[in-house]
């Protein structure tokens, strides 16, 4: 496996919250370039269940 020089670079932003009310807030937060990507739900090694969102944006080259 190999990186394409040519291919897009991307920055990434996870949020993760057991609460709903604070995944909303931090969603609604995220910087307008980023898109969804992804979401799971996992048990949390602190007990409970979190989820996972997760935001990419592509970076652009500088002029």
């Amino acid at each position: 496996m190999a990186l394409d020089p040519e291919g897009p670079r991307l920055r990434y932003i996870l949020l993760a919250t057991n609460r709903t009310g604070t995944m909303q807030l931090e969603m609604n937060e995220t910087p307008p370039e980023y898109n969804f990507a992804g979401m799971t739900v996992f048990s949390s090694t602190f007990g409970g269940r979190e989820a996972a969102v997760i935001f990419e944006a592509e970076i652009r080259p500088g002029p």
